[in-house]
């Protein structure tokens, strides 16, 4: 489970549920959450990793979340 951090997050273009469907478009099914109602701020991601899963895999879903990520840097507005 990760977030973004709050200063990241003030100049982002972009949140976690963007993020969720970058990765969704190469397959991947990492959902973004919002925490419960003290914190309905904060949006996390969280990965569960089958028995198996090889580090092959790992590292490709590492690139896919490297990508996406400099993919949505280059947002020059919000999305929506």
């Amino acid at each position: 489970v990760w977030s973004l951090s709050k200063k990241y997050t003030e100049s982002a273009k972009w949140t976690l549920f963007d993020l969720q469907n970058e990765l969704q478009q190469s397959g991947w099914m990492v959902p973004a959450y919002t925490m419960p109602k003290s914190i309905e701020d904060m949006v996390v991601m969280r990965i569960v990793v089958r028995q198996g899963m090889s580090r092959d895999m790992a590292d490709m879903l590492l690139r896919d979340i490297e990508n996406a990520v400099a993919s949505l840097d280059k947002l020059t507005h919000p999305t929506p």
